[in-house]
């Protein structure tokens, strides 16, 4: 009984972490349980997703002002290889980890 009590404390505290971190508590903000906020985390990384994509897209056009975002919209060009594609990440890599210093995850 003991072996599956810690158990469930290590479940526990690496849910919490992995919730807060996706959901930090917020100030003034009623308490939930850890299972509420669980169940509330698929829709908080679409969120996330979606600011860090949006934020992306608008540091990109800062440089390409003429540049149709629309068609990224639509996912990987149709005529781009996986070869190429995998390249492409290869090479987009440092960058993100330099863009993830100011990137927020929250809207701008």
């Amino acid at each position: 009984m003991g072996r599956l009590r810690g158990k469930l404390q290590e479940l526990t505290v690496a849910a919490e972490e992995l919730v807060n971190a996706i959901s930090p508590v917020e100030e003034g903000a009623g308490p939930q349980s850890l299972v509420e906020r669980l169940k509330a985390a698929p829709s908080k990384v679409a969120g996330l997703c979606k600011a860090v994509c949006k934020q992306v897209l608008a540091v990109v056009k800062s440089y390409y002002p003429r540049v149709d975002l629309a068609a990224a919209g639509d996912g990987v060009a149709r005529n781009c290889t996986e070869g190429a594609y995998a390249q492409y990440l290869e090479e987009a890599e440092p960058i993100a980890s330099k863009m993830s210093e100011f990137v927020s995850p929250e809207e701008p």
